[in-house]
């Protein structure tokens, strides 16, 4: 099984977690696609139109689980060398980017209908926990990544006196 690299990075370095997503306008693009084939018996295609707006890049699904000392975070993506994989961590984000290549048989054709996705993705995902950025593992296999990422340990608790004037 393939090991991405996995870096740690300042939390100002990080975007901000919240990035703006295309996932409403490529549902939107389906939607109008949809109609069209309907309605042209499948001759009419939208999304030569929209590409420019959409940028080429999809978000990969996520799934963020919590065990009692870790955060696993898995991604689906398929397809996607791990060489173009790049793991950054922080505080409480991981940022999760890499590129899928459209892979072709070896000879020229004209693809008449294609619902996969291909291109960059950029992921930024905020964690519900703070993570110890030394103790993170991600492993690629099978179509999926999965980040493993130690919960920072708890600092003791202190009652603090309250002085009264």
């Amino acid at each position: 099984m393939a090991k991405p690299r996995v870096r740690k990075q300042r939390e100002s370095d990080l975007p901000p977690a919240e990035e703006p997503s295309h996932s409403l306008l490529h549902r939107l693009r389906d939607e109008f696609n949809s109609v069209f084939d309907r309605l042209t018996g499948g001759q009419w295609n939208m999304y030569p139109v929209y590409s420019d707006i959409l940028n080429d890049e999809y978000e990969p699904v996520v799934e963020i689980a919590e065990t009692d000392k870790d955060i696993v975070l898995t991604m689906e993506i398929p397809g996607v060398d791990v060489k173009s994989l790049d793991v950054a961590v922080a505080d409480t984000s991981v940022k999760i980017r890499g590129e899928k290549n459209q892979s072709s048989a070896g000879e020229e054709c004209e693809i008449h209908h294609c619902e996969r996705q291909y291109g960059k993705f950029n992921r930024v995902v905020t964690l519900p926990v703070a993570i110890d950025a030394d103790q993170v593992k991600a492993k690629y296999g099978h179509g999926i990544l999965t980040v493993r990422l130690a919960k920072l340990k708890a600092t003791h608790k202190k009652k603090v006196p309250i002085d009264i004037e």
